[in-house]
């Protein structure tokens, strides 16, 4: 009979770990410079946490992050992210990955500090065997030109053509910032000042906006997050659905070839945007465990929208 791999775990600062698995990303996702699309994780102020699998020789065969998201209303809640899961693909097959993430929770509920965990994936049935439950879905859409005419400027607004992000001067961040807290939904956890500036050091991230003459942002996006969402418009945020509408209305308008490459992630605001939308795709992506309540309990309360994981691609 086969002895089954036996292989230890630890959990380490991104600094720490920031070398010893930069290749092993690379190798598991099949891209070049994955840290680079996703700084806000290894950051020396990021909040947080690499594990690492290792085998008997102590080299580091599989790897995932974990970052604490707070949510305070309708509670204090706080939810554990899980993301980043990479396993050499030499050793794929092995259950490196299902070891990690059983030995990963049980760390998460003895230390009892967050009330549910929860990840972003297409592959529900490796997660459900973990004990997930699919939670929601990723919705991408196209913005049909059909139903969008010439969109003549608004008093005193101006949309801005799509930016580098990393363009943006510290004023322009702010105004952004602000417009982000300003569309928070209730149901969206609290921003990280930290993460936020992070966000602009991913290559090739585009925003743009509609801002008035005192330059107020009044509704934006980004364009084009990381290796999983490059040509995603994502993070839509407005002061209300008619001044969305309008943003992505003449955005569609002015810069036709731009939108017409776009796939729109448009989450709680598909409603709002139903007349204008093309669905294009749909596929299983968020999945959820309660840790200090039940599965079921943490469901009900993304269904009822007091709690809602977001993540940057989705708005």
């Amino acid at each position: 009979m086969k002895t089954p791999d036996v292989f230890t775990f630890s959990i380490v600062t991104p600094q720490e770990a920031r070398a010893r698995v930069a290749g092993l990303l690379d190798r598991a996702f099949k891209v070049s410079a994955y840290q680079d699309h996703f700084p806000h994780i290894f950051l020396p102020t990021s909040s947080a946490r690499i594990v690492l699998a290792l085998n008997g020789k102590n080299e580091v065969i599989g790897t995932c992050a974990i970052d604490t998201e707070l949510w305070p209303e309708p509670r204090m809640a706080q939810g554990a992210c899980v993301g980043s899961v990479a396993v050499d693909p030499h050793v794929q097959g092995r259950g490196v990955g299902r070891q990690m993430l059983r030995w990963t929770l049980d760390q998460l509920s003895l230390q009892a500090q967050h009330d549910f965990v929860y990840l972003f994936s297409d592959r529900p049935a490796f997660y459900e065997s973990l004990g997930f439950c699919l939670a929601g879905t990723e919705t991408l859409n196209i913005l049909d030109a059909s139903k969008i005419g010439p969109s003549a400027p608004s008093l005193g607004m101006e949309l801005m053509k799509p930016v580098p992000a990393a363009s943006l001067d510290c004023e322009q961040r702010l105004s952004l910032w602000s417009a982000l807290e300003a569309g928070r939904h209730r149901g969206e956890s609290c921003s990280s000042w930290l993460k936020f500036n992070a966000v602009f050091e991913i290559p090739d991230l585009l925003v743009t906006s509609l801002h008035d003459s005192s330059g107020r942002w009044h509704a934006g996006a980004f364009i084009g997050k990381g290796i999983d969402f490059q040509g995603v418009m994502h993070t839509f945020f407005a002061r209300s659905e008619s001044v969305l509408v309008e943003f992505l209305s003449r955005f569609a308008a002015e810069f036709r070839q731009a939108a017409a490459q776009l796939l729109l992630a448009t989450g709680v605001w598909s409603p709002s945007l139903g007349s204008l939308l093309q669905e294009r795709e749909r596929r299983p992506l968020f999945m959820i465990r309660g840790l200090r309540q039940s599965t079921a309990e943490v469901i009900s309360e993304v269904e009822s929208q007091y709690l809602y994981p977001r993540a940057l691609f989705s708005s």
